[in-house]
């Protein structure tokens, strides 16, 4: 699943999704931005698309 990554935490120097964010229930969609911050390194980008 989207939730349980096997990535280290503040590993990550660039993340990316396209047209994803849509298809997430609303309740889940701060947990997605909690998970995509917490395996960020500091200075780190997400990269996002929607319609």
């Amino acid at each position: 699943d989207g939730y349980h990554l096997d990535i280290e935490p503040r590993s990550v120097d660039v993340a990316f999704s396209y047209q994803f964010l849509e298809h997430l229930h609303p309740d889940d969609v701060p947990l997605h931005f909690e998970l995509v911050h917490r395996l960020l390194k500091p200075g780190g980008c997400y990269i996002f698309d929607t319609p």
